[in-house]
């Protein structure tokens, strides 16, 4: 059976963005309320927005599966040289919350990078035109948003930095990353429109900030 894309009709956006907006402020108040148990809930999360990600997408061809691939198995790949070397992001392992693990690494983190990698792509695409630019732009977005979860991960039980903080060169590689992945989607001419990109980026965002805000009051 051949897919039609989008796969959700434009009608649809709407209540999809509205879906997001609800699963956002409930997993505030969830991580807020419930700390112990909440938070293993998250890969629940990851899947309904890479769903709707792929489910707006305005076409997916040969080149765009490549890419996909390559984001979500070099997202893996990195994290599982780096779990097991403490050499690229420092020494840190990872927690229950991500759900099932193959090599120390939850398979989650696989679709995280991709979801990251597709919602900064759309938005440097809207920021620029010039192909290093929007790679530095796409790459700064992608780190951006790692920032954010840091400070958090060890309470929410995602991974745990030796001494407690992510080092420098944890935020070094996500950037180098990332303008790699952005640069190999700029490269294969890769379709950069997704129409929840933005929503699910700063829904994203947003949880974060709101839970790190909550903590830096407490």
């Amino acid at each position: 059976m051949k897919l039609t894309f989008p796969l959700l009709p434009e009608r649809y956006l709407l209540y999809a963005r509205i879906v997001l907006i609800i699963f956002t402020a409930v997993g505030i108040g969830g991580m807020l309320l419930f700390p112990d148990w909440f938070p293993r809930l998250t890969p629940l999360n990851l899947l309904l927005n890479a769903g709707l990600l792929i489910a707006v997408l305005p076409g997916a061809d040969a080149n765009y599966l490549r890419w996909s691939l390559l984001c979500a198995v070099a997202g893996f790949g990195i994290e599982l040289m780096g779990v097991r070397t403490g050499v690229i992001f420092g020494k840190y392992t990872y927690g229950p919350s991500l759900g099932f693990a193959a090599g120390g690494v939850p398979l989650m983190i696989a679709v995280n990078w991709w979801m990251t990698a597709v919602c900064a792509f759309a938005i440097a695409s809207r920021m620029s035109n010039q192909v290093w630019l929007r790679a530095l732009i796409g790459a700064a977005l992608m780190t951006f948003l790692d920032a954010l979860i840091e400070p958090l991960a060890t309470s929410l039980n995602f991974w745990y930095f030796e001494g407690g903080l992510a080092p420098v060169r944890n935020y070094v590689a996500w950037f180098v990353m990332g303008f790699f992945l952005q640069l190999m989607g700029i490269t294969l001419g890769i379709n950069p429109r997704n129409a929840l990109a933005v929503t699910v980026f700063c829904l994203q965002a947003l949880l974060f900030i709101v839970l790190n805000a909550v903590n830096i009051f407490r």
